[in-house]
């Protein structure tokens, strides 16, 4: 039985590292809500001012699993995420592992470097050191 399909707009096209991204920030956030993943870590009000225009704004549930989604992906729409949520986001992504959602070596091991990633940050955050996703200008 094949799962959801997702279906991207050409417009992410702009090479294919760009729609590889939106994919997997698409699939992370569908595995969440078909294992009922709810996040708990509350968006900055600079994240519902940037989500406002969106679907997301009336939909707290999908919002808060897009933000941490995009955060998973590195996403830099989704800038100084809050300890919190970085610390869930890693908490997701070992969901992710955990219910098989990657399909293949390649995709299971694209997941756990992006958790590494996560982690990194978040022990970074913690130190008070600058992570890898950069600071809005």
């Amino acid at each position: 039985m094949s799962g959801p399909r997702i279906v991207l707009n050409p417009a992410v096209f702009h090479d294919k590292r760009d729609a590889l991204c939106v994919t997997f920030n698409e699939a992370i956030r569908i595995v969440c809500e078909m294992n009922g993943f709810e996040p708990v870590s509350e968006p900055t009000e600079k994240q519902r001012k940037f989500f406002a225009d969106t679907a997301y704004a009336d939909d707290e549930l999908q919002l808060r699993r897009t933000i941490l989604a995009r955060i998973a992906t590195l996403d830099t729409s989704v800038s100084d995420p809050t300890d919190e949520q970085l610390e869930e986001t890693a908490e997701m992504l070992e969901m992710v592992m955990e219910v098989g959602a990657p399909q293949n070596e390649w995709e299971q091991q694209a997941v756990q470097r992006l958790h590494d990633v996560v982690v990194k940050a978040r022990e970074g955050h913690v130190q008070g050191e600058e992570g890898p996703l950069p600071p809005e200008p």
